[in-house]
């Protein structure tokens, strides 16, 4: 597996681990949902509030 696989599947790990929060995905993941897939090694997300921030910020510490 290359890099770029290891970073989505790891990408994708860690938004199953903060589906039950209140958040959505924005940038070039989204963008990737309607159209033809474009090159992003980050995965951008908005939070609904501060309280659902600091539940996801820690859920996110527990993984490191």
């Amino acid at each position: 597996m290359d890099l770029l696989q290891l970073r989505e599947k790891e990408i994708f790990e860690t938004l199953k681990r903060i589906i039950k929060y209140k958040f959505a995905v924005i940038g070039g993941y989204s963008v990737n949902a309607y159209t033809l897939p474009r090159f992003s090694v980050d995965c951008d997300i908005v939070v609904e509030d501060k309280d659902e921030l600091k539940k996801i910020e820690k859920e996110l510490a527990k993984s490191g």
